[in-house]
């Protein structure tokens, strides 16, 4: 009796000790997974700056250097002139305007700073002119959960994605567009629906028109940031674009931290 007794504490202790180390072993497996994931999207920011560098110190040096050039020679022209004058100045004012777009384009590429824009906030701004140059209702937004901070590049291309939503749902929605942002504890989420005609089967089977590049470029966001994009119609008639990924990938914080910083506080 006895020894059946203790053979059977043996073999609980063996499976307790086999649960363990295997419950170990899954932790550390996500704990690389995420790691690797958060080392990738680092890599990504560290070549957008590389990028960002390289043509602010070679192309939109150029250019302004260009548009000084031909500002000096309208301004050595003749007086008898003014209509070439004229014309090269409105030449050069298109230049800096392109020149600054340009420069706003590379400030894009470099990290967002701890203070610019959440998520939300840029999605209902996005909306908000959308609407405006459409003449619709602003978008409803929902923010399910607890809201997280979301690592740079998540966000950005995110955001990214929701805005070429916005644009496709506010050309051919007949009410106002959904937008739902849900902060899980294992994944995150973006959903925009609009009521409107709905997308071609054609277009949904390929992913895209030929010769746009819409949601094309959507998918390649998404896949940049590990998450998982996807397009359908709804009943009732319009579409659904949702965009998911999970908690790993998407926060810059675990909650667990979170909790301990608080507890050592």
């Amino acid at each position: 009796m006895l020894t059946g007794i203790l053979l059977f504490a043996s073999l609980m202790g063996m499976s307790y000790a086999v649960a363990a180390l295997s419950l170990w072993a899954w932790h550390k497996h996500r704990m690389r997974q995420a790691a690797l994931a958060h080392s990738r999207l680092q890599e990504r920011l560290d070549e957008r700056h590389r990028i960002a560098r390289e043509l602010h110190d070679t192309l939109l040096q150029s250019v302004q250097g260009l548009i000084l050039k031909v500002q000096a020679v309208a301004l050595g022209l003749p007086k008898e002139k003014h209509g070439l004058r004229a014309e090269i100045e409105s030449i050069v004012s298109q230049a800096i305007r392109s020149l600054e777009e340009g420069r706003d384009r590379v400030q894009n590429l470099r990290a967002p700073r701890a203070h610019d824009t959440t998520l939300e906030a840029a999605l209902i701004e996005a909306a908000d002119q959308f609407a405006e140059a459409h003449l619709k209702e602003p978008a409803h937004m929902h923010v399910i959960g607890a809201a997280r901070e979301l690592h740079c590049v998540v966000r950005e291309e995110l955001a990214a994605i929701g805005r070429e939503a916005l644009i496709n749902s506010y050309r051919h929605a007949h009410r106002a567009v959904e937008v739902e942002l849900r902060y899980g504890r294992w994944q995150c989420s973006l959903s925009i629906k609009d009521v409107g005609p709905g997308i071609p089967r054609s277009v949904l089977q390929a992913r895209g028109r030929a010769g746009h590049w819409g949601l094309p470029g959507m998918y390649e966001r998404a896949a940049r940031i590990g998450a998982r994009l996807s397009l359908c119609n709804v009943s009732g008639h319009g579409a659904r674009v949702t965009v998911t990924l999970p908690a790993r990938l998407a926060y810059q914080k675990k909650p667990w931290r979170l909790r301990l910083r608080v507890a050592q506080t």
